[in-house]
Order: structure tokens, then C-alpha cells, then sequence
């Protein structure tokens, strides 16, 4: 029943990732722009100007910041992470989740599966022991098949440890990237480091609850597309902390909220 179980998870977190717009840039117009039609004036705004009105060259919209333009997709993907050839498809923060949960789910099939392969090979061994591989194989057409058998699992068994070693590596980054949304260039980089707690990280992308954590259904991050923009944190700003408790205080950060 937990193979099957696992089985649904991982087909409908592949559902999920494939058929979920990666990270869409609601908001064609830049902060600039938007400013100067409600004539509004922004303290930050010398800080951020670059960011502020920074626009893609290919879309010509614009590009907040930790946006990626993907050359396979040909679409600017907000938080993205990587264009996965596997899926072809682009990860960003709307499918990021569900891409991790793809790793979960795959890893412990590989995990059941390299167990099964042992218990089979274990149980030929031990016949082997009691009856002798001679007697074995000669006493019947079905002690011939059972050899095959335990080779094939012997073959399965190396490549699922191969398969586990990759995908589990690949979760490890995933979990070390998850709690900012850091991206793999963001963190070979070194770059928008969040000051929150790890707990506090995880629940933030991954759910609030236990179901959503299990389930690849949406969640609500409570993002911003001016959130490492309005303070500038990327310029060394000391304040992000403070900016974050008061942010309810400026009106047009909250035009920028991403559902």
C-alpha cells in the first residue's frame, strides 16, 4: 500500500510541476514607471533606481529581481531556479515546491526499491546455502529462472543505487536552497541571504500544516516581487529585518504582493 501510495504522490507532484506556470511576472510595467503615473516618491528609490527599472531585453517587460530570462522557454521566470531537461520545463517559485516533493517521493521509491532488491537477492543466497548452486540450478526449468531473476535484481539494484545517489544529492541542494528560494547561481554567488528562522523558511514555501506539506497542492508564499529590491539588500542595506516587520507602512510595496 506505501509504494502505491508514493506512486500517486510522485505522478501528481509531476502533474503539478509540468502544468504550473513556473513564476509569472504579473506586472508588465516597472516600479519607475508605475511611480511616476501615481506621482508617488519613494524614499529608497536612489537605493533601488537600477532594480526599480530594470527591464527584460527579450520580453521588455520588467525584470524584478531574482528573475531569470529561460532561453528554452523563452519567458522570464520569477525565482527561478533551473530549467529542468528531465521535465522540459522551467522550475521557479510556483512549481519549486512541487519539484522538491518530485525528489521526496522519487528517493524513497528508489530507497523501497534497492530494499526489495536486497530481500530477493538475500532469500536466492540463502537457498543457495541450504541447497548448493549446483543442485540448484540442474533440479528444474524454475531454479533456472530463479537465477535469472535475482540477476536481473542484482542489475536493478545498481541502477537504483546509481538513480538514489543522484536524486538524493539533488534534494540535499534543494534543502539547502528552499528556505531563502535561493536559486543554484544565487547560492554559488553567495547572494539574498534571508535572516528569517530555518522552520519559519520551510513553512513559508512549503505550507503551514502537515497536509500541505505531504500533498503537492498550492501554497499561498506570501511573496513580493519588491522584496529584495525596497530595501536594497542586495547592496550591503543592514536593515532588511526592520523593513520586513514595517512594510504594511508603505502603500505601494503592497501593489507588488504576489498571490
Amino acid at each position: 500500500m506505501a509504494p502505491f501510495t508514493i506512486q500517486i504522490l510522485l505522478i501528481w507532484s509531476h502533474y503539478q510541476i509540468v502544468n504550473t506556470h513556473p513564476g509569472p511576472i504579473k506586472i508588465t510595467k516597472t516600479p519607475i514607471e508605475l511611480m511616476k503615473e501615481k506621482n508617488c516618491s519613494i524614499k529608497a528609490i536612489k537605493l533601488n533606481e537600477k532594480y526599480l527599472d530594470q527591464k527584460c531585453e527579450k520580453c521588455e517587460n520588467w525584470k524584478p529581481p531574482k528573475t531569470h530570462h529561460c532561453q528554452t522557454c523563452n519567458i522570464c521566470v520569477h525565482y527561478r531556479d533551473h530549467h529542468c531537461a528531465w521535465l522540459n520545463c522551467c522550475v521557479g517559485y510556483k512549481n519549486l515546491k512541487y519539484f522538491s516533493q518530485f525528489l521526496v517521493y522519487f528517493t524513497i521509491l528508489l530507497f523501497m526499491h534497492c530494499n526489495s532488491c536486497v530481500i530477493s537477492i538475500v532469500k536466492f543466497a540463502y537457498q543457495i546455502h541450504i541447497e548448493g548452486l549446483i543442485n540448484l540450478t540442474l533440479t528444474s526449468f524454475w531454479a533456472q529462472i530463479s537465477v535469472f531473476e535475482v540477476t536481473t535484481k542484482l542489475l536493478q539494484f545498481i541502477i537504483s543505487i546509481g538513480a538514489y545517489l543522484i536524486v538524493s544529492n539533488l534534494l540535499k541542494d534543494k534543502l539547502i536552497q528552499l528556505p531563502d528560494l535561493t536559486t543554484y547561481n544565487e547560492q554559488r554567488a553567495g547572494k539574498y541571504s534571508s535572516y528569517e528562522v530555518y522552520s519559519s523558511k520551510l513553512k513559508r514555501l512549503l505550507g503551514n500544516n502537515f497536509i500541505q506539506w505531504i500533498l503537492p497542492i498550492p501554497n499561498k508564499l506570501a511573496l513580493n516581487y519588491l522584496e529584495l529590491t525596497f530595501p536594497k539588500v542586495t547592496a550591503g542595506e543592514n536593515y532588511f529585518e526592520n523593513h520586513l516587520e514595517g512594510k504594511e507602512d508603505f502603500e505601494f510595496y503592497k501593489h507588488f504582493e504576489i498571490n
